[in-house]
């Protein structure tokens, strides 16, 4: 009987018996892509795990040294605050405008929406976005029927634009830059950190549609702050004034409402962010423009966002455009103006250094934030901050010197004396 055999049956044969070790093979080629490919995913999307204050060099966090340098390979959310006359204001402008015409680099992006709704414009950068996150809420945003609340509905649409146009610019793995003066209402009521984790809750890696790499600990907080009390307070009267068109002196400003607290409170507004766990730098911003004569915003762009920039902190191709000087950003920056004071005000010098002591006083309920892991001052010590405080708090906790009820108090009684 003659068996047919297949040609290439001693090659399959052959192929049976060493199947197994070509298996193995595979298998371990594949683990070790597979860790490689960990390892990067692992080292662009970050763990939960990192914390701004580190200065291991094994992950790199938002601001490190004193250099504080930007991990470009990791996508950050970086909220500027600062209240009125404090520079905020030029600074988000310049922010918007570099932005779209990619002077920031490739990394930053202001994240304000393209609609036209609303009499949205990009000019009013993200104060929609804080009014849409207090309404909200107040109202108990998107629960429950609107009983056709246009305010409610604006709200609404406002948050959904907002959240949208960070993911979008999240997905192009840039970080996202945040700015307003309006933040300043977290300090005026207990309740200001829930403004602050509504935000948190329509950031990218919030969102209930996709999953994006990111986490809380990619977010920090920069405060632009006026160490000299007194001056600040006397800037945002002038200020206030011209946008409300009236007349009143600075006495009867102070005497006829306490909102002037808020506009002033600017360690307050630190302690919020750190309520809700975000890390906190702080920028002296007199520092900035008197003892470095440097513009603000280009300060902010070369040195914290490392955008590229000439050697001497100026953005690569806006060299010129040196428009947020000292005297564009606020009032009163010189240290020998008290004749121009005295005049402005109305008051005599003794009572003006009466309210400068009585507002650093307040300022001293802050004086933790020397030993807090979470607080920093930008490319400066503290040790030139609560130069008014009798003695250091270094517990790492606040202590009350002086509510906000009794500094508003006590500066009425000052002034009323004089009167």
């Amino acid at each position: 009987m003659i068996s047919v055999r297949s040609p290439n049956h001693k090659n399959c044969l052959g192929f049976l018996l060493l199947f197994p070790r070509y298996i193995l093979i595979i298998t371990i080629s594949l683990t070790f892509l597979s860790g490689i490919v960990v390892l990067i995913s692992g080292s662009r999307m970050g763990g939960s795990s990192r914390h701004w204050t580190s200065t291991t060099t094994v992950v790199e966090p938002f601001v490190v040294s004193s250099e504080k340098t930007v991990n470009r390979h990791r996508q950050r959310v970086m909220i500027l605050v600062g209240p009125i006359q404090t520079g905020l204001g030029q600074v988000n402008t310049d922010m918007s405008r570099w932005s779209k015409e990619y002077k920031l680099g490739t990394s930053w992006s202001w994240s304000t929406p393209d609609i036209v709704k609303y009499n949205y414009t990009r000019e009013q950068g993200f104060d929609r976005l804080v009014d849409a996150l207090v309404y909200g809420l107040s109202h108990n945003l998107e629960m429950g029927p609107r009983f056709n609340d246009p305010h409610r509905e604006a709200a609404d649409f406002f948050l959904k634009e907002y959240r949208a146009s960070f993911v979008a610019e999240w997905m192009k793995k840039k970080s996202i830059i945040i700015g307003s003066e309006k933040f300043n209402i977290i300090v005026n009521q207990k309740g200001g950190e829930k403004v602050l984790s509504s935000l948190i809750r329509i950031l990218p890696w919030n969102h209930p549609d996709f999953s994006l790499s990111g986490s809380n600990s990619d977010i920090g907080a920069f405060v632009l702050y006026r160490p000299s009390r007194m001056r600040h307070l006397i800037s945002v009267w002038r200020e206030m004034m011209t946008r409300s068109q009236k007349l009143l002196t600075f006495s009867e400003w102070l005497t006829l409402s306490t909102d002037w607290i808020d506009y002033i409170d600017t360690l307050g507004m630190v302690e919020k962010f750190l309520k809700v766990n975000i890390p906190v730098t702080i920028i002296d911003v007199e520092d900035v423009s008197k003892n470095k004569k440097q513009d603000l915003s280009h300060f902010i762009s070369c040195r914290i966002l490392k955008v590229p920039c000439t050697n001497n902190n100026n953005i690569i191709g806006v060299e010129d455009e040196f428009n947020s000087t000292a005297n564009l950003l606020f009032d009163f920056t010189n240290e020998d103006d008290m004749e121009e004071l005295l005049k402005t005000t109305e008051l005599d010098e003794i009572t003006l250094e009466q309210v400068d002591d009585v507002l650093k006083k307040y300022d001293c309920n802050f004086e933790y934030f020397r030993s807090h892991e979470k607080v920093t001052v930008f490319d400066k010590q503290f040790e030139s901050f609560f130069p008014s405080c009798s003695s250091r708090n270094d517990t790492g906790s606040s202590t009350i010197t002086i509510s906000r009820e009794q500094l508003s108090k006590k500066i009425m009684k000052i002034v009323h004396t004089v009167e």
